[in-house]
């Protein structure tokens, strides 16, 4: 009996070890949604110290999301400039995009800070942007105040 239990749960540990960084969710893909827009992820990256606080997104002066810690979503938008405000007003990230083009901005939260800058928000190069974003999870759909802003179907 005892055999059998050691050896179920090494076979449960190796199974284990093939879900890693996400929570076990599929390895997701990131790049452009399609091509006649172009594709911004926004992710928040993990913070200890504000990991109850959400940050609030707006792109062009409207909300789109309201993110929480170490997560992320993703808008499909027209091509053009477009400006993304991390807590109104606090940090802003202008890019002008292409269609058919994936960008990636991260936000940082740090409640140390909160009174002067609550949330920083700047453009990332792509690798960067997949490498942090594949330890995430989807932001919840709850979350998404815009229908341009989007989550992997499961969440």
């Amino acid at each position: 009996m005892y055999t059998m239990l050691k050896h179920g749960l090494v076979a449960l540990a190796l199974l284990g070890c093939g879900f890693a960084g996400n929570g076990g969710d599929p390895q997701p893909s990131f790049g452009p949604a399609d091509s006649t827009n172009a594709t911004i992820y926004i992710y928040r990256s993990f913070s200890n110290d504000a990991r109850f606080v959400k940050a609030k997104v707006l792109v062009d002066g409207s909300e789109v999301a309201t993110l929480a810690n170490d997560r992320y979503f993703y808008l499909t938008i027209p091509a053009g400039h477009h400006i993304i405000v991390c807590n109104p007003k606090k940090s802003t990230v202008g890019v002008d995009v292409k269609p058919g083009t994936a960008y990636f901005v991260q936000i940082m939260m740090d409640s140390k800070t909160f009174t002067l800058n609550p949330a920083e928000a700047f453009l990332v190069q792509e690798d960067r942007g997949i490498s942090e974003m594949s330890k995430m999870k989807a932001a919840i759909r709850f979350d998404l105040k815009a229908d341009f802003a989007h989550t992997p179907s499961k969440y």
